[in-house]
């Protein structure tokens, strides 16, 4: 986890190069203890393993 700022820069470069894959969830009030929400997520697995090369 990052911080939201730096999180939209790296997503804005990502789009800059050609990128269109990148995705970003910002939540709120989380903090450090976000990661417990984003790996219990299906949504998370789901696009992960959606991705090709």
């Amino acid at each position: 986890m990052v911080p939201a700022d730096r999180a939209k820069t790296m997503i804005a470069a990502i789009k800059k190069a050609g990128g269109k894959e990148a995705k970003l969830k910002i939540l709120p009030g989380e903090g450090h203890g976000a990661g417990r929400l984003v790996f219990s997520s299906e949504e998370l697995f789901e696009w992960m393993f959606s991705q090709t090369r």
